[in-house]
């Protein structure tokens, strides 16, 4: 089961470390909405974050590591410019 939530629904390490990334790619985290599977905790092998961009039908998938970690493959994707064929870089 799936949880809708806003960036401000992840752990405040997360939030703002997604900002961040988003930013530093001319990108608006608020255009974001990330979902959290709300079965899945750090350690146990599942879980996982779905950013979904405002206003269009895209998203990606980032399993969670054993550490919990997904942030690393959501920056890899913004450095390949995957956001910014849906969102448009516009400065934050």
């Amino acid at each position: 089961m799936e949880t809708l939530l806003s960036a401000s629904g992840l752990a405040p390490c997360e939030r703002i470390r997604f900002a961040s990334l988003c930013r530093r790619q001319g990108l608006r985290p608020e255009r974001f909405l990330v979902m959290v599977d709300v079965l899945g905790h750090p350690g146990s092998g599942g879980g996982r974050r779905t950013v979904r961009v405002l206003h269009a039908h895209a998203c990606r998938r980032y399993p969670l590591d054993a550490l919990g970690r997904w942030l690393e493959a959501f920056e890899a994707d913004l450095r390949a410019g995957h956001f910014h064929f849906w969102c448009g870089a516009n400065p934050a």
